[in-house]
């Protein structure tokens, strides 16, 4: 699969597609993955209740927006490839964070929730035909087609390990 040109996203997430490396798009997201989970696997529940500054998320918190945001944009990425034309709304990810239940939650039932919700990106992903992959839809008042989406998804999480890997567990 080639990787979305810039007319099939909002330059916002350009950094997200631009992390992700060449290669299986999906075979990489596999990976991610499996990585997360060895990733977290030594990561103390101490460590994971850290925030590294006043007002910035715990580990937890970090963890469960990853975990957030893969199902919005899940959602984004069916409903795209079904051929939905509604514009999806936007979600503010500071309320939903505020508003989650992550830190009664251990480390290891977040990761498995990202697991279990990666699974099952890749096999809606897998069950896509080539066409569904360009089809494009409005989400958030942005054009993005749903092979945009799945970078995007790949890329937010590589952004998001980068920053647990500096500010977190330095």
């Amino acid at each position: 699969m080639q990787r979305p040109a810039k007319k099939e996203y909002a330059a916002y997430y350009q950094g997200y597609i631009d992390a992700v490396p060449n290669g299986d798009l999906l075979v990489i997201m596999e990976k991610q993955n499996t990585q997360l989970c060895e990733f977290f696997a030594h990561v103390n529940e101490e460590k994971a209740n850290y925030r590294y500054a006043e007002g910035k998320w715990t580990l937890k918190e970090v963890l469960g927006h990853v975990v957030d945001v893969e199902l919005i944009f899940l959602n984004r990425a069916l409903r795209i490839s079904r051929g939905d034309k509604q514009n999806i709304p936007g979600f503010e990810q500071e309320d939903y964070v505020a508003n989650s239940n992550f830190s009664n939650l251990t480390l290891d039932e977040i990761v498995e929730q990202f697991y279990l919700i990666r699974k099952s990106s890749v096999a809606i992903f897998k069950s896509l035909s080539e066409k569904m992959w360009g089809l494009s839809g409005v989400a958030n008042n942005q054009k993005v087609t749903v092979r945009a989406i799945a970078y995007i998804m790949a890329g937010h999480v590589i952004h998001h390990m980068k920053i647990i890997a500096g500010k977190y567990l330095k």
